[in-house]
């Protein structure tokens, strides 16, 4: 690095490594923790503000063997939990996938691998991960390279791991793939998870005369998808130059689109492609499936790709400008390919040095949100920008719309980044020669319709206030028409449920309407529907701290009584004394019996008159037949018509509920919309 220029492309220094063997990759990891905030840091709290309820200062720094340690992507579990993955330089002088997981208040989790920290070798030679994703399932999957050692041999590289850091032997055996395509040497810079399981790998691959864009599909159990790519389960494409993948999403259609950079007239542009769902490139768009795209005439590159939930593309990176300085750099696509003339087709952004962005997310509110980072001439630090929807800065975000973060004076870089449900903001990157870790506050979610109602007063929630008309959230997994979609959006544009802003298939918030709710889930759900604000400070649970990510939520209902606990001393719930609290398992799935026991008393629902029984398998005098008819009384619950396969019982022919089926977030969402919001279909109505 000298004083006069610094390209903060993490692509052009691989290429370095190709080239020339192994030069320091500037690529690390900074992962923020879901905590829950003090009230009054809160109050104090604007966007764009590191997080001080992270780690007392919003950044963390993790070290693994005393060696230069790196991390390229990062994602939230279901539960809060932070998973990062990039590389850590062992004992031997190579690099090996480097993964770490963090609780929610910043700390390293004692669970993943013992002590938070998990490294995976492939070949003993340098290996990367540069991408993550997290299965439904909550396995992990890590994508990037691995070295043979001979010569320039690098191949697309993958490890499953399940939710305890153990290598998952289902995945190809033992946990770790390779894939070459052209005899040399292949990156995998993205990785994305399709809705039946399969995996979608994207990079960059290594030709006779130059490089290709990349893309690999792989069935759940690692083996190369011969649906995709002709057969081969591959796919490489030509730009006539040196072409470089580095961002991937999947459509609510399950086309692919990757962005990076390819050669055009001696510089390089932002490269896009897409391809239907077998591979092929798709010619709707740009019409042959490929685009690039100048900003000044000079090097431009593009280092990641989020798609809006109007389906427009926006691809984020760097451009060259007129001064020979980098900017960070947006383009916004429509469709068809072509530059959407409302975002001013391209945008670049200048933090006064010479500045990249390297991963870019949309909120649900449609802002969107770039990381990078900016060399002032002596270090790099952290850079962040926040744009309203036309492209202009978002001047509520740090008063000018950016947020540049120094680690003690070190070099530091934000290579990734997501949203949480609450709307923080985590940058990851590097800082010095470790992982890097930051939380920024974002802007708050809106608090539910409902007037909150104290303790001693029967819950409900309000019925009467329609969804706004101008609601911008929309998940890219719910759509209209969907089985759920008037029931999820009713609540989401209340407040009172969000979705997931990493991890999804197009890289903007989705729902996974079909993932298993869980008993923390579904208390958060309940309590803002029925308008509990109040906050507590007493722990009444175990394994629900105080601060933890459902605790409030818990807490509210616990306190009515709504919900209880499991007694300690069971198989992994050991007596804690002096208090042996009973256990609350946030994380275990909810059956339709149980949603319907809590809904039911959340709403004060009266107690059926006895005699009443509408489902042939919730008996009156059975353990949830109360609530069950309480709530299909009001007509917010359904069930199942008998014979398939339940055997009908003349002269009633009664359905069936399944109560002890395990109900999903689309229906969880169903039956508490129908429950405190009767009216969500006709409002969701033209």
């Amino acid at each position: 690095m000298n004083g006069t220029s610094f390209n903060l492309s993490a692509h052009t220094t691989r290429r370095l490594v190709l080239d020339r063997r192994k030069i320091l990759i500037l690529a690390y990891v900074a992962v923020a923790v879901l905590l829950a905030l003090n009230v009054t840091l809160s109050a104090l709290a604007a966007p764009g503000d590191l997080d001080t309820t992270f780690s007392g200062d919003g950044k963390v720094i993790t070290d693994f063997f005393g060696n230069p340690d790196a991390a390229s992507a990062v994602a939230i579990q279901s539960n809060g939990k932070i998973v990062a993955a990039g590389y850590s330089n062992v004992s031997t002088g190579n690099d090996d996938f480097g993964l770490a997981r963090y609780n929610s208040d910043g700390t390293l989790d004692n669970n993943f691998d013992a002590d938070g920290r998990i490294i995976t070798d492939f070949f003993g030679n340098n290996d990367e991960a540069n991408a993550l994703a997290i299965q439904s399932d909550g396995k992990i999957v890590a994508a990037g390279y691995a070295d043979h050692g001979t010569g320039s041999s690098e191949d697309f590289a993958l490890a499953r791991y399940n939710p305890n850091g153990s290598l998952d032997t289902t995945f190809s055996g033992n946990g770790k793939v390779v894939t070459d395509f052209l005899g040399s040497g292949d990156i995998a810079e993205a990785v994305a998870i399709q809705s039946n399981g399969k995996i979608v790998a994207g990079g960059y691959a290594q030709g006779p005369s130059r490089y290709y864009f990349a893309l690999a599909r792989y069935n759940p159990d690692g083996s190369l998808d011969t649906t995709f790519g002709g057969g081969t389960g591959k796919v490489t494409t030509d730009y006539g130059n040196d072409a470089y993948g580095a961002g991937l999403t999947i459509q609510s259609d399950g086309k692919i689109v990757v962005a990076g950079f390819a050669g055009v007239a001696g510089n390089t542009d932002f490269a896009l492609a897409r391809y239907n769902p077998n591979g092929s490139l798709d010619t709707t768009f740009s019409g042959d499936g490929k685009l690039t795209t100048d900003f000044f005439g000079n090097n431009d590159e593009a280092n990641a790709l989020a798609i809006q939930s109007d389906g427009k593309i926006v691809a984020a990176g760097s451009a060259n400008n007129a001064t020979s300085s980098n900017n960070f750099a947006l383009a916004r696509y429509l469709s068809d390919g072509s530059l959407d003339a409302t975002f001013s087709g391209k945008v670049t952004t200048d933090f006064g040095g010479s500045d990249g962005a390297s991963a870019v997310a949309i909120q649900p509110n449609g802002k969107i949100v770039a990381v990078g980072g900016t060399f002032s001439g002596a270090v790099t630090d952290f850079a962040l920008a926040r744009y309203n929807p036309n492209g202009s800065l978002d001047t509520t975000f740090s008063g000018d719309g950016k947020v540049i973060t120094d680690f003690l004076g070190n070099d530091s870089y934000a290579s990734a980044m997501t949203i949480q449900d609450n709307g923080k903001i985590v940058a990851a990157g590097y800082g010095g020669n470790d992982f890097a870790l930051t939380r920024y506050d974002g802007d708050t979610p809106l608090p539910p319709t409902p007037t909150p109602l104290p303790p001693t007063q029967t819950p409900g929630g309000s019925t009467a206030t329609p969804i706004p008309t101008t609601c911008p959230i929309q998940f890219t997994d719910v759509l209209p028409g969907s089985t759920f979609y008037d029931f999820v959006r009713c609540m989401a544009c209340r407040g009172i449920i969000n979705g997931y802003s990493s991890g999804c298939e197009t890289g903007n918030p989705c729902f996974r309407p079909v993932n298993n709710v869980t008993r923390g889930q579904l208390s958060k759900i309940v309590s803002n529907a029925a308008g509990y604000l109040e906050n507590y400070t007493t722990q009444t649970f175990e394994d629900v701290g105080i601060g933890s990510t459902f605790y409030q939520f818990i807490e509210r209902l616990a306190s009515r009584s709504i919900t209880n606990g499991y007694t300690c001393g069971g198989v992994g719930e050991p007596c804690v004394p002096p208090t042996n609290r009973p256990y609350f398992r946030p994380n275990a799935n909810v059956t339709r019996g149980q949603t319907s026991k809590i809904v039911a008393i959340a709403k004060g629902l009266p107690i059926p008159p006895t005699g009443q029984q509408t489902f042939q398998d919730v008996v009156e005098g059975s353990t949830f037949w109360s609530w069950v008819e309480a709530l299909a009384t009001t007509g917010a619950i359904n069930g199942y018509a008998c014979g398939n396969p339940e055997v009908c019982v003349p002269p009633q022919n009664r359905p069936y509920f399944r109560p002890g089926s395990i109900v999903t977030r689309g229906q969880a969402s169903k039956i508490v919309a129908n429950t405190f919001f009767p009216n969500c279909q006709a409002a969701n109505r033209p």
